[in-house]
């Protein structure tokens, strides 16, 4: 099965530091990464992707689990992921990773893969999240990690978000 994302011809090319995934139900199990999830996670990526084993061994067992658990919701809910864990990188160091995916919904109304970005959250990315947009959206609060200015309008043409890195460079509030 080709992903949507890969389908939609993103060829591994990351945008800032943000890395991009996809995840299939079918076989719970990641089906893509870009180049950006592989340093995240501080894998080759000539060893190709994890296997489920292999995902679950990169993250305690109870954070596996919660992974697994928040997957399952969002494949019976058709919910958004928003999921926030820790990599053992080895030698005592570690980074925190902040997930954020959306279900693909397929026929019969069934959802066929989660499609999403991660970030770390380690060190400088974590402060500027602590201090960056109040808003609550999971998707709007990694919108605001990334190095560029982001912004959306509504179809009428009337801007209804911008991100922090347009904000700040602005001058402007979210108010």
């Amino acid at each position: 099965m080709q992903s949507a994302l890969v389908a939609a011809g993103n060829g591994g090319v990351d945008m800032g530091h943000i890395g991009s995934w996809v995840w299939d139900v079918a076989s719970s199990v990641p089906v893509y990464w870009s180049a950006e999830m592989y340093r995240i996670h501080g894998r080759d990526p000539a060893a190709g992707l994890p296997s489920g084993d292999g995902y679950g061994a990169l993250l305690r067992p109870d954070v596996w689990a919660a992974w697994l658990a928040h997957v399952q919701k969002s494949i019976q809910d058709h919910s958004e992921v928003d999921f926030e864990y820790t990599v053992d990188q080895g030698g005592g160091s570690a980074k925190r990773v902040r997930v954020a995916g959306r279900p693909i919904v397929g026929a019969a109304n069934q959802v066929t893969e989660i499609i999403g970005s991660a970030i770390e959250v380690s060190g400088e990315a974590h402060e500027k999240e602590n201090i960056g947009s109040t808003t609550q959206d999971p998707l709007h609060q990694i919108i605001d990690l990334i190095p560029v200015l982001a912004w959306s309008c509504r179809p009428d043409g009337s801007a209804d978000y911008f991100n922090r890195g347009w904000l700040d460079y602005t001058g402007l509030s979210e108010n």
